[in-house]
């Protein structure tokens, strides 16, 4: 199975027509689209889409409307009926990963989930309720990009790495590479900065290629332009 989401009403215009409002699903045999039930009123639906373990799909973005229920920003689909996480975000929501605990974390340009202040545009979903996630970066930047990736340790909690890309256009240019502390007792985070000649966003990050390399795309002029750190 395949899902997709941008701004259409309708898949397989070359055949049966099937209705379906800015997000669908293409069933395993390649052939047959599904709509999610009514899908999205609002054209802001671009931001991700996430698979759970359960089989059950995430999304976030900018509509705040999901099959007719009110899902501000962020909504769960159970193969039957959308369904809002909490009240919600204030804002687009743009990534979404899963971490070792199975905890849903979500980065964007919203300021608040759940009703909560949020110290940074970033929060996590622990099944009932929002929290704010243990990470300080530079200013109040936009999370545009998100990656959870952990090792299992016997007798000991997950060995847990967060990757994010964000934006700092409008506060402090950083350059070369800093530090971003965690609060409590977490280890720091590097951050490289990305150098071009034009303006160039971090929308993806791909995979961790070996403990040097980390591939990512670069939102350039409407082209994605790939490249690594």
């Amino acid at each position: 199975e395949k899902y997709i989401l941008g701004d259409f009403t309708f898949c397989d215009p070359a055949g049966t027509h099937v209705a379906a409002n800015r997000i669908a699903r293409l069933d395993g045999d390649g052939v047959t689209w599904t709509p999610l039930g009514s899908g999205f009123t609002s054209a802001q639906t671009t931001g991700d889409l996430l698979v759970q373990p359960d089989g059950t799909l995430v999304w976030t973005g900018g509509a705040t409307m999901a099959g007719g229920v009110m899902v501000n920003g962020i909504a769960q689909w159970d193969g039957a009926a959308w369904h809002p996480l909490g009240d919600g975000l204030n804002s687009t929501g743009y990534c979404l990963a899963r971490d070792a605990h199975g905890n849903l974390w979500v980065g964007g340009a919203f300021t608040q989930a759940g009703g909560r202040t949020l110290a940074q545009r970033l929060a996590v979903w622990n099944g009932y309720s929002w929290l704010h996630a243990d990470i300080n970066l530079p200013g109040s930047p936009f999370v545009g990009a998100l990656s959870i990736t952990w090792k299992e340790v016997a007798g000991a909690e997950p060995e847990q790495r967060v990757l994010l890309g964000f934006s700092t256009e409008g506060g402090t240019f950083y350059s070369r590479r800093m530090t971003v502390t965690n609060e409590g007792t977490a280890p720091t985070r590097p951050v490289l900065q990305v150098r071009a000649l034009v303006k160039r966003t971090l929308v993806m990050i791909r995979n961790e290629t070996n403990g040097k390399a980390l591939w990512f795309d670069l939102l350039d002029h409407g082209a994605r332009v790939p490249g690594y750190a």
